[in-house]
Order: structure tokens, then sequence, then C-alpha cells
């Protein structure tokens, strides 16, 4: 999404996050999932994006997971 700062970012992954931790599925299990949110900079190669977002990502599973980290 053009124009999004990496605050609102994490907002919309914490919002993704609560959103699948309420889903109801059968047999009363639950489902979590933890987020790495990343901005790209104007002049970056898309696969150094994608290693700072893997990195936010191991940075939010170590934190407990179920989490969001940027």
């Amino acid at each position: 999404v053009a124009d999004v700062d990496l605050a609102a970012g994490l907002e919309i992954a914490e919002r993704l996050r609560e959103a699948v931790a309420q889903l109801p599925l059968p047999g009363g299990l639950g489902c979590t999932i933890s987020i790495g949110v990343a901005l790209a900079a104007a002049d970056e190669a898309f696969s150094d994006l994608v290693r700072r977002a893997d990195a936010a990502l191991f940075r939010a599973k170590e934190a407990g997971r179920n989490k969001v980290s940027g």
C-alpha cells in the first residue's frame, strides 16, 4: 500500500493478527499468527525488503509467537 508508514503497517498487521485469533474453528481449536512488518525504501531491492520482513517475523516469534514486530 502506497504512503503507509511503519506505525500504520504495524496497526494493520495487529488488526489482522487479532482477526485470525478470533476465527471460529471446528472442535474449539484456535489459530494464531505472527507477522513481521517492513517498509520498502525507494531504492531498495525487493530481496532486501523480504529479508528485513523475515527478520521482523523471527523477532515476533522469539517474543512468544502470536505477535507483530517491525
